[in-house]
């Protein structure tokens, strides 16, 4: 076709006859063989016309790319290959193919005789064509098939459009402070997200993984700014305090989004000012300095002890007037550590790490207490994801200190007073008996209530 598309370019240009075009004539449009003087007069073609389709083949060929359905790998593009080889000297042999998947409506192949066909234009009409774009191609990898729905379609849409009033508000606020103010350990962890995204989508882009880009920018990046608004605003309007971290923001999420979303991202793009089109934007790259593990790792406690007592509520219905929490004391913190030291490491074996703990006279003055924590700290480990493990060995968290910093949060979102203190403290207040239980990055938890 590749070839073919080249010749026909030029029939139809100046009606060209059949006539015109004996075997010298392909051969030197194709292979270079010939005086083109003398074809050119034989077959009574303009000496340019002929000169030009020989110049097109050879600035197209080879060609880079062939994209094409993969039920057509054992025919047409089989015989692609063998026309090439059979034809065309090697330096005009295709350098590769492409071969995608169809593309689906809700699981099943379009098809006039299901009458699940939507017109291109129609559905653009509907929907938008960012809408329609990251509708076919946020739902396959290279080589799997896509496929399109209208309710995710709609759902799409409505992100778009959460998005585009994200930005408006941003706007409306004006340009904020020029310089930075001083951060906020929340401000330091959106900016921190933000960069590990841009470092993320990257790397998926990078290696052809379109959808898990798609998932991170339009998804995982909106439920981060949605939580960081929670917690920075406690559902105030976004202030000219938060403006400069959220333009900072917005910069590279725009830029993120735009070859999924062109459209949305011109818009918003100049709405917040940004130099000339976003489509000519460079690129975001990783800023290292932005990047805040610390930060990072202490907000991902956080937010998994208010998922721990929201199962606890779901579980007992409870309507909480007073939520315990107590954090482990340091000995669990220094066994924690060794274990998953060890566990990295490929040699930690339950039953030795604890023979080998109970020989320390700090440990075996804890008797069953110690044992009962390694059992349960060694479950628990293994559930931690790679990254949060390496970070515990990495980096030491006051998990009082962090609950402290958002108390007023944890009172405002479960409607109760919030205590807490950590397991070994001499001030404690236990009516439950629940502190023994508390595990590094994991309190124990005590509801009081009805």
């Amino acid at each position: 076709y590749m070839a073919y598309y080249i010749v026909s370019k030029y029939v139809n240009l100046y009606n060209l006859k059949a006539v015109q075009f004996g075997d010298e004539v392909f051969d030197y449009v194709f292979l270079g063989e010939g005086d083109p003087v003398k074809i050119a007069e034989k077959y009574k073609l303009p000496i340019d016309v002929l000169s030009g389709m020989r110049r097109e083949f050879s600035y197209f060929y080879p060609l880079d790319a062939r994209h094409s359905g993969r039920d057509l790998v054992p025919n047409h593009l089989t015989f692609f290959i063998f026309n090439h080889v059979a034809i065309f000297p090697r330096e005009f042999w295709p350098r590769a193919i492409v071969v995608n998947g169809s593309v689906l409506m809700e699981g099943k192949k379009m098809s006039k005789s299901l009458g699940n066909i939507i017109p291109l234009r129609d559905a653009i009409r509907e929907f938008g064509a960012d809408t329609i774009r990251l509708a076919v191609i946020s739902t396959a990898e290279i080589l799997q098939d896509a496929d399109f729905s209208i309710p995710l379609a709609k759902s799409i849409r409505e992100k778009l459009n959460d998005f585009y009033d994200l930005v408006q508000k941003v706007v409306s606020v004006g340009a904020g402070e020029k310089t930075p103010r001083q951060l906020t350990y929340l401000d330091e962890w959106i900016l921190s997200r933000i960069e590990k995204a841009v470092a993320h989508v990257t790397s998926a882009m990078e290696n052809f993984r379109v959808r898990e880009a798609i998932h991170t920018v339009l998804y995982v990046l909106d439920q981060e700014v949605r939580w960081y608004l929670r917690r920075a605003l406690g559902g105030k309007p976004i202030d000219g305090k938060t403006s400069w971290v959220l333009r900072k923001v917005l910069n590279k999420w725009i830029r993120l989004l735009a070859p999924f979303a062109p459209y949305l991202a011109e818009e918003t793009w100049s709405m917040i000012g940004g130099d000339g089109f976003v489509s000519l934007a460079e690129w975001p790259s990783v800023e290292e300095q932005w990047i805040n593990e610390q930060v990072e790792l202490e907000e991902e406690f956080f937010k998994a002890v208010i998922e721990d007592t929201q199962e606890i509520l779901r579980v007992t219905s409870i309507t909480p007037t007073v939520v315990y929490y107590y954090t482990a004391p340091q000995w669990k913190w220094k066994l924690f550590r060794e274990m998953i030291s060890l566990f990295e490491e490929g040699s930690f074996n339950l039953d030795s790490f604890i023979k080998e703990s109970m020989k320390k006279e700090e440990i075996r003055a804890k008797g069953k207490e110690a044992v009962s924590f390694i059992q349960n700290a060694s479950k628990y480990m293994t559930s931690l994801s790679p990254e949060m493990r390496r970070g515990i060995l990495k980096m030491s968290i006051d998990e009082q200190a962090v609950l402290e910093r958002s108390r007023g949060f944890l009172e405002k979102l479960f409607n109760a007073q919030v205590k807490i203190f950590r397991a070994d403290s001499p001030d404690i207040v236990d009516p439950a008996g629940k502190a023994k239980g508390a595990l590094p990055l994991r309190p124990a938890i005590y509801l009081e209530g009805g």
